[in-house]
């Protein structure tokens, strides 16, 4: 906008955000728009902006592929243009809607290109590795939180006199483990 110019002249601003991972626990819907709106009264400060955000992993395919509506027919070739699996869906959508085919035909040119697949092989490799390892430590966390758990448990089981067996039950604690716990409460 330059200066001067009036705000009723402002072009009106769509942000998509396509996730594949479920953001809004609040709603079943995979399609969520918002708008500015007052707080209290909620009225629409603007009509000039929105965002919406698109959850594939709430996105329910339908039996009946000629009821689709555009945004279902995005969706599916968004989510499932690489699956072998689902190339007949996809097919059957790009005969349907000669946008998505223009789409089909442009990434399969850039498929083709080998630099630019390479890039998109080291950026699907970077993604499956970040998420591989972030269930990894979430894995460990977890180990660790059951691990602490126990000696705790161990720990509040010798001070009110439990016999080593019965710790060792109650824990699930190696023996040895359970011995070492007594020692160093009486360090």
């Amino acid at each position: 906008m330059v200066e001067g110019e009036a705000y009723f002249e402002l072009k009106k601003c769509i942000v998509i955000n396509i996730l594949n991972f479920n953001l809004l626990h609040e709603t079943d819907q995979y399609h969520s728009v918002f708008k500015l709106k007052e707080a209290n009264q909620e009225f629409e400060l603007v009509d000039d902006l929105e965002i919406h955000y698109l959850e594939l992993k709430k996105f329910v395919e339908v039996n009946d592929y000629d009821q689709l509506s555009t945004l279902d027919q995005w969706l599916l070739f968004i989510r499932d243009t690489s699956d072998d699996k689902k190339q007949e869906l996809i097919d059957h959508i790009k005969k349907r809607n000669e946008v998505i085919n223009m789409a089909g035909e442009i990434l399969n040119r850039v498929s083709q290109d080998e630099e630019a697949r390479a890039i998109y092989q080291q950026r699907r490799k970077w993604y499956l590795d970040k998420v591989s390892s972030e269930k990894y430590l979430l894995h460990e966390g977890e180990e660790k939180g059951r691990k602490a758990e126990k000696i705790e448990m161990a720990q509040e089981l010798i001070r009110k006199g439990m016999d080593s067996d019965f710790i060792q039950e109650v824990t699930k604690l190696p023996k040895e483990e359970v011995e070492s716990i007594k020692r160093e409460k009486r360090n």
